[in-house]
């Protein structure tokens, strides 16, 4: 599959949108992405983002959840350099 180029905006806002989704996970979003320096070994140009929800911890069920967005995100979006 070949992964879409976007700008680093444009993909905090798609896996912040992504994440309003999530019943388990309410007020959880990102801020940022880091770029890296070259695709890591799953092929990606952007490390997984921290995650802040308000008010929790995310727990099991919010951490499952959080990463299956994350890992949908970078098998199909990578960062405009």
């Amino acid at each position: 599959m070949v992964k879409k180029e976007i700008p680093q905006q444009e993909l905090v806002s798609i896996i912040n949108q992504e994440l309003t989704r999530l019943e388990e996970c309410p007020g959880c979003r990102i801020n940022e992405i880091n770029p890296l320096s070259a695709p890591d070994s799953e092929g990606c140009n952007w490390e997984r983002p921290e995650i802040r929800c308000n008010d929790f911890v995310p727990g099991n069920s919010c951490s499952r959840a959080i990463d299956q967005v994350v890992a949908w995100a970078r098998g199909h979006f990578e960062l405009e350099l």
